[in-house]
């Protein structure tokens, strides 16, 4: 059983305001909410799909079975705009008894007079991705609490060299290496390297060997596939096609800016050692990442990098995910 690693709802508070992007950290946040509570009914919300007058509705309606209400309104921000802000900061000043409401957003424009009321009558969660060093002292930590693993030696960074820095990712990666090395406990350098997908779903995985060796017909495969079934995130599967595509993206992404980065340290006069600890590349993993850069060239990944940055300006301009992605691909591969 996974321990809460997020702190209780503070007492007296029946508002909590969940923000930031790190989909993992947001999870536990709501689970730890909804938990605190028993005897509860619990509705969900789309916050673009509904309004603030309908969710403090259901937060008025008394439950069939007389226990606790908790309203979850994922996506958010709607709510938090300055017209409907107001309403907000009213009920949570004067909430209904045996209520809980639950906001997640990206964001809060915590400028603005009715966002500092709004801060100061709720519990605040911040989930946001780990800042620079602050992932693996979280992965030797996750993996032991909610694992049950030891991290020996080098593995803790092997892991994230391979895995990223995505606390979903991370975790999966743990669940899934734990059944492969059971009923050993303690996770090794080499048991890392040695897994042939210690993180990503199949698709996923084809994809980006079918990309690096420069295989057009089996990358395009790979990523309908990707579309078609969805990614394996945490414990879910992402099916949302603009949730898919992003995910696919950054991800092939990652692999070229570590190895531009790399050549452009290199090419700097850095020292080998040094550009492989600049771009957080371990020992045990530096034969398997040299092997990868040796079939680019710095102008060529340059070029690849601008291709990446327009794609993701097309997906998130709502063009056709499935034509971005393979137009992307044929670029890459031109």
């Amino acid at each position: 059983m996974r321990p809460a690693r997020i702190p209780a709802v503070q007492p007296g508070k029946s508002v909590v305001l969940i923000l930031g992007t790190d989909a993992f950290r947001i999870r536990e946040a709501i689970e730890n909410a909804i938990g605190a509570h028993p005897d509860l009914e619990v509705s969900r919300f789309a916050g673009e799909r509904t309004t603030t007058a309908q969710v403090l509705d259901d937060l008025r309606t008394p439950t069939f079975t007389g226990g606790r209400r908790v309203v979850v309104v994922e996506g958010a921000e709607s709510l938090l705009e300055e017209e409907s802000l107001h309403a907000l900061v009213r009920y949570a000043q004067a909430p209904v008894k045996g209520t809980l409401l639950v906001l997640q957003a990206k964001s809060l424009d915590k400028r603005r007079k009715g966002s500092k009321a709004l801060l100061q009558a709720v519990h605040v969660e911040e989930c946001i991705p780990f800042r620079y060093g602050q992932a693996l002292p979280w992965i030797r930590s996750h993996a032991k609490q909610a694992h049950g693993l030891r991290l020996g030696g080098d593995a803790a960074r092997v892991l994230q060299d391979l895995v990223g820095d995505e606390r979903g990712l991370l975790d999966s990666a743990l669940a899934r290496l734990k059944q492969q090395i059971a009923p050993r406990k303690t996770l090794t350098a080499d048991d890392i390297t040695e897994s042939t997908d210690p993180h990503r779903s199949p698709p996923l995985f084809d994809a980006m060997n079918a990309l690096e060796a420069a295989d057009l017909p089996g990358c395009l495969a790979a990523l309908d596939a990707c579309l078609d079934e969805g990614l394996r995130i945490n414990t879910d599967t992402v099916t949302d096609p603009v949730g898919v595509s992003l995910i696919l993206l950054n991800k092939l992404h990652d692999s070229y800016v570590r190895c531009l980065r790399y050549l452009m340290l290199r090419r700097g006069d850095l020292a080998q050692a040094d550009a492989l600890k600049a771009v957080r590349v371990s020992p045990q993993a530096a034969s398997y990442f040299l092997n990868r850069v040796r079939r680019h060239d710095l102008d060529r990944l340059v070029e690849r990098h601008h291709h990446f940055m327009e794609a993701d300006a097309r997906l998130k301009s709502g063009d056709d995910k499935r034509h971005v992605l393979q137009g992307l691909v044929l670029a890459l591969l031109a």
